[in-house]
C-alpha cells in the first residue's frame, strides 16, 4: 500500500527483497529494458505465466502486470496448482502489477 500511495508514479518497477540479498542495479535495469521483458509486456506468455490460469487475460491487457522472480509451484489441499515468486532473491513488479495488488488488498 505504501509504494502505491507514495511512489507509484515515480518509478516504472519496484523490486522487493530482504536485507540479505545482493542486487546489482545496472544488471537489473538492463534486464528490465531487455528483449525478454519487452516480449512479456507485449503479450508473450512465458512458463511462469502459463502455470497461472488467470494469466491468459493478461495477454491482451495493457499495460500488462508483471511479477518477475523465481517461480515456485505448489499444489494446495484442493489439488490446484499455484505459482508464486519466491522471496529469497527478491521479485520485481511493474507499475501495473502494483496497481493490481493494491486493488486486491484494498477491495477498490
Amino acid at each position: 500500500k505504501y509504494a502505491y500511495t507514495h511512489y507509484l508514479n515515480d518509478y516504472d518497477y519496484f523490486h522487493i527483497c530482504g536485507d540479505d540479498a545482493y542486487v546489482i542495479p545496472d544488471n537489473l535495469r538492463a534486464y528490465l529494458m531487455g528483449e525478454q521483458v519487452n516480449n512479456l509486456l507485449n503479450g508473450h506468455l512465458d512458463e511462469f505465466s502459463k502455470a497461472n490460469g488467470k494469466a491468459r487475460r493478461w495477454k491482451t491487457q495493457r499495460p500488462r502486470p508483471l511479477l518477475l522472480g523465481f517461480p515456485v509451484h505448489f499444489t494446495d489441499n484442493s489439488r490446484q496448482l499455484n505459482t508464486y515468486a519466491a522471496g529469497g532473491s527478491g521479485y520485481t513488479l511493474n507499475r501495473a502489477a502494483v496497481k493490481s495488488f493494491y486493488k486486491l488488498v484494498t477491495d477498490e
